[in-house]
C-alpha cells in the first residue's frame, strides 16, 4: 500500500465555529487543479506549489484472434454545445458575458466557467498527445482532435514530430491551470479594475469532476474582501460544455 500523499484538491479540515452545535470537524470547500508541495530549488527548505499532470483514465478491450494484444480505449470526451449535453451535470450556458443586463456577479461566473473550459481543452489536448506517443501506432481507440480547439490531425506524425508538441502542450496546460488558480485566488489583473466586478471576490471554492475534467464548480463569493464565517450558502456554475474551447 503506497503511502498518501497531500494534494491541493481540498483545503483543511476545521474544528467547528463558535457557535456552531455541530461536533464534527469539516472541510471547506477549496479549489486547486491537483497540485503537491516539493521544496524550490531555489530557496532549500521552502516548498512551492507544482501543478500534476491527470492522466487520462483508459481501459482495454481483448482483440480476436489475438489475445496478447489489447486494444486501449481512451476517454470519450463529449465536444458538442447543442442539445445533446449532459445537463443534469453540466446545465445551460451562462448569459454571454457582454449582455448589458448582467450584473458584475454574473461577469464574475461568466469568466470562471471561461477558465474552467480552457483548462478542460488544455488537459485534453495534452493527454491526447501523450495517448498517441506512449501508444504509437497499433489499433487503439485514439482519442479525437478537439473541434473547438488548436488539435490537429496527428495520425501522420512520427514520435520525433510528437515529442515536441507534448513539451508545448505542458506549457499551455500549466498557463491555464495557473491561470484559473489565480482567478480564484483573485490575483489575476481582472480584480484591479475596480467596475469589473465591483469588490465580489471568491472566499473559497470546489468542483465536480468527470475524469478529472470539472464539469461544475460551487462557489462561495463576497462581496467585499474580509472576515466571514461560511455559511450553507452559495453560488453554482455550470459550464456549458467541460470539453469545448480553448478560446474564448
Amino acid at each position: 500500500m503506497s503511502k498518501q500523499v497531500k494534494t491541493h484538491k481540498l483545503s483543511e479540515a476545521i474544528n467547528p465555529v463558535p457557535p456552531s452545535a455541530l461536533s464534527l470537524r469539516t472541510r471547506l470547500p477549496g479549489w486547486h487543479p491537483d497540485a503537491v508541495d516539493f521544496e524550490d530549488p531555489d530557496q532549500p527548505g521552502s516548498k512551492i506549489r507544482v501543478n500534476l499532470f491527470l492522466e487520462e483514465a483508459i481501459g482495454m478491450e481483448a482483440v480476436a484472434g489475438n489475445p496478447g494484444q489489447p486494444r486501449v480505449l481512451s476517454f470519450n470526451a463529449q465536444f458538442a454545445e447543442g442539445a445533446d449535453n449532459s445537463k443534469w451535470i453540466l446545465g445551460d450556458a451562462l448569459p454571454a458575458v457582454d449582455d448589458p443586463a448582467n450584473s458584475a456577479f454574473t461577469r464574475l461566473l461568466h469568466d470562471l466557467a471561461r477558465l474552467a473550459r480552457r483548462y478542460n481543452a488544455a488537459l485534453y489536448s495534452l493527454r491526447r498527445l501523450k495517448f498517441n506517443f506512449d501508444l504509437f501506432g497499433g489499433a487503439h481507440s485514439f482519442p479525437p482532435a478537439n473541434v473547438h480547439s488548436r488539435d490537429q490531425d496527428l495520425s501522420r506524425l512520427t514520435k520525433d514530430e510528437l515529442r515536441p508538441l507534448i513539451a508545448a502542450a505542458e506549457a499551455d496546460w500549466r498557463e491555464k491551470a495557473d491561470a484559473i488558480n489565480d482567478f480564484v485566488d483573485a490575483k489575476s489583473p481582472e480584480f484591479k479594475d475596480p467596475e469589473k466586478y465591483q469588490g465580489f471576490v471568491f472566499q473559497a471554492a470546489d468542483m465536480v469532476e468527470v475524469n478529472n475534467y470539472v464539469v461544475s464548480m460551487r462557489v462561495v463569493v463576497l462581496f467585499r474582501p474580509g472576515p466571514a464565517q461560511l455559511i450553507g450558502s452559495s453560488s453554482h456554475v455550470s459550464i456549458s460544455s467541460a470539453f469545448s474551447s480553448s478560446n474564448p
